[in-house]
């Protein structure tokens, strides 16, 4: 029952901030080889995002916000579904990829997937698809944030580009660009 109540709750919050995801394509280019052992070269990271600010609230602040939580700051909650690993594992299947980060977390994408991901109370609507030779992961958290994801090889599939971007609105909060390097021979 939660989950339909998000479901309807991002739903609705989509259709008030006029974003739609697109449709995700289930079409894997065959002659894509992601899978491999990887290792970080190179990480360049620019975050725009306010950083969170400690208050002490006062007894009438206390009182008053008791029953509400502070509220997040626009991209922090689709943040949360970006993982960060020096080393990647990737494993490749007709349906989905999935990438061990330093192999402790471990995240599956399928292919063509439209669906809602959560990680613990935080939930967003998230697409997963290749355009062109790249996968692409939109994620659409209720605040209207949307983190892009995309995948791609380099150099005859010896070198891997990430990059990631969070916007909210026409106004880009965070952006990172990462190059791993092939250390399984591929």
């Amino acid at each position: 029952m939660r989950t339909i109540f998000l479901a309807l709750l991002l739903s609705l919050a989509g259709c008030a901030s006029g974003l739609k995801l697109p449709d995700p394509s289930r079409d894997f280019p065959s002659d894509l080889a992601f899978a491999g052992d990887w290792q970080r070269v190179e990480f360049r990271e620019q975050d725009r995002m306010e950083p969170e600010r400690l208050r002490v609230p006062t007894t009438r602040q206390a009182t008053s916000r008791a029953s509400s939580g502070p509220k997040a700051k626009p991209g922090r909650k689709v943040r949360s579904f970006l993982e960060f690993g020096k080393t990647l594992r990737i494993t490749q299947l007709d349906s989905a990829m999935l990438i061990s980060f330093d192999r402790a977390i471990v995240v599956e994408y399928r292919y063509g997937e439209h669906r809602m991901a959560n990680v613990g109370p935080i939930a967003g609507e998230r697409t997963t698809g290749f355009r062109g030779e790249s996968l692409e992961i939109i994620t659409l958290d209720d605040d209207g944030a949307q983190m892009t994801e995309t995948w791609r090889l380099q150099r005859r599939a010896s070198a891997l580009e990430r990059r990631v971007t969070i916007v909210k609105g026409n106004k880009e909060l965070y952006s990172l660009r990462e190059t791993y390097r092939r250390t399984d021979g591929g």
